[in-house]
């Protein structure tokens, strides 16, 4: 199993894995890859989410610091349980998470405790900007139902 998860991630940087040292020099250059594609969609989602009216973003959201943060972002949207937005969000195939994700301190600090925490939407390297359309899609069909 290491040695897929090493052989995966090795052909993100480079398709040759011959040797030792190509092999972490296709890491390296694999995880700067991955590194700027989950910038680039971060951007990307920030751009849009911070659009939409009745929805609030937790967390870093200033470009320059996007370095400092995953590609996982907390929001609520006003009015609506989170885990009700999540279900909502799956009914479109779209799979998040809601509640506190062991960071009930931060919940509890930003008064969310009664509206089931946030809702966690993460990105990784196979993401796609589509997919993110989809969400904010989806999004904006909720909080016009909701």
């Amino acid at each position: 199993g290491v040695r897929a998860a090493i052989g995966y991630l090795g052909s993100i940087g480079t398709t040759n894995l011959r040797t030792d040292s190509h092999c972490r020099h296709s890491l390296e250059i694999a995880f700067k890859k991955i590194t700027a594609w989950e910038m680039e969609l971060s951007e990307y989602f920030l751009d849009r989410i911070e659009k939409m009216k009745k929805v609030t973003l937790y967390g870093i959201s200033d470009r320059s610091r996007l370095n400092e943060r995953t590609p996982t972002f907390g929001i609520t949207l006003d009015g609506m349980n989170s885990m009700d937005v999540a279900r909502k969000l799956a009914d479109f195939g779209i799979f998040t998470w809601s509640g506190h994700f062991y960071a009930q301190d931060v919940v509890k600090e930003y008064n969310l405790e009664s509206q089931g925490g946030l809702v966690r939407i993460g990105f990784l390297h196979y993401n796609t900007k589509e997919e993110i359309d989809r969400l904010i899609s989806a999004l904006r069909h909720i909080v016009n139902l909701g």
